[in-house]
């Protein structure tokens, strides 16, 4: 419950309005709601929700009130009541009181998260200053609701802002996939990899793009070499880098030492298992591939099972 009521910690500061209220009535207001907002720091939360419920009773418009019922009934797990205390606060000033009720809302029935959404919209694509937890706020939703180009926007507004963190960079490139935009999502990987060097997922996240728009050989392998001088002991990197190099008709010496070199630190892994017998078959050493291919064959899950016989087809078709 504390947790809860944090959040609204910041506002205690400002008075409480009771303009229409009659001035003995608006003392009244404020003597009881300042002890409960006492009462609230002292964690005597059952006097509390009392007197903010007498302080209801005087000014049933004042959003402070109404918003802090609504987190305590939260807390007290009274869900219809946390949703139209926090309803009627968010009525009384949109403002100040949106958020925690367009998170409420975000946990409950389609109709409501899309209210949730709404609102969000509107406080935050209104307010020139919104600050980065409410674009990240607005983002989360966009791409909970698959709205790709409006999330690229949110993005926009919060690397302008200097927010530039990994998981932002990444729902970038994301976003840019969902879309189909594969040519963009390789151009934001390539400015990523610029400007971050030492992050090697962003080497890896490249890495993957380059292949799956088969961009020439030579630059995949200039960017495997790149990726490794950041993390040379990744086994899966180098196992990738080792296949890929069979795969391209590269230096099939060195990639039998790179491939060699995986299995010996790792010899149950049937991905680097393998990768080795099909160097070693592309070598001409296919009985030596076949004992290899049966042991990853051996070693595989159900994920790996098809092309590991695909491989293994290929290598005893002789026999």
């Amino acid at each position: 419950m504390l947790l809860l009521l944090t959040a609204v910690a910041s506002l205690w500061a400002k008075q409480p309005t009771a303009d229409t209220l009659s001035a003995e009535r608006h003392r009244q207001f404020t003597y009881y709601w300042y002890s409960a907002q006492q009462a609230l720091e002292e964690e005597r939360y059952p006097q509390a929700l009392l007197t903010l419920l007498f302080c209801e009773q005087l000014n049933p418009g004042d959003a402070m009130t109404l918003s802090y019922l609504g987190r305590l009934y939260k807390a007290l797990s009274e869900e219809d009541l946390a949703k139209d205390y926090c309803y009627r606060a968010w009525q009384a000033d949109p403002e100040r009181h949106w958020q925690y009720y367009a998170n409420l809302l975000r946990n409950g029935s389609k109709k409501e998260q899309r209210q949730a959404l709404t609102i969000t919209e509107q406080a935050v694509l209104n307010n020139p200053d919104a600050d980065a937890d409410e674009l990240e706020m607005l983002l989360d939703m966009y791409l909970a609701s698959r709205k790709w180009t409006p999330a690229l926007t949110i993005l926009d507004s919060l690397e302008q802002q200097g927010v530039t963190s990994f998981d932002i960079l990444h729902m970038r490139v994301q976003v840019l996939l969902r879309q189909h935009k594969n040519k963009e999502a390789l151009a934001v990987a390539d400015r990523y990899v610029v400007d971050y060097p030492e992050i090697i997922w962003i080497h890896t996240l490249r890495i993957g793009l380059m292949e799956r728009l088969h961009v020439p050989f030579e630059r995949i392998e200039q960017a495997y070499t790149q990726a490794l001088l950041v993390n040379p002991n990744d086994l899966t990197l180098i196992n990738n880098y080792a296949y890929m190099l069979a795969l391209n008709g590269g230096d099939l010496k060195k990639a039998e030492r790179m491939s060699q070199h995986c299995i010996l630190e790792d010899p149950t892994n049937a991905t680097f298992l393998d990768t080795y017998a099909w160097i070693l078959h592309l070598r001409g050493q296919d009985s030596l591939a076949e004992y290899y291919i049966h042991r990853a064959l051996q070693m595989a899950d159900h994920a790996e099972v098809k092309v590991i016989k695909q491989h293994m087809k290929a290598i005893t078709r002789k026999k």
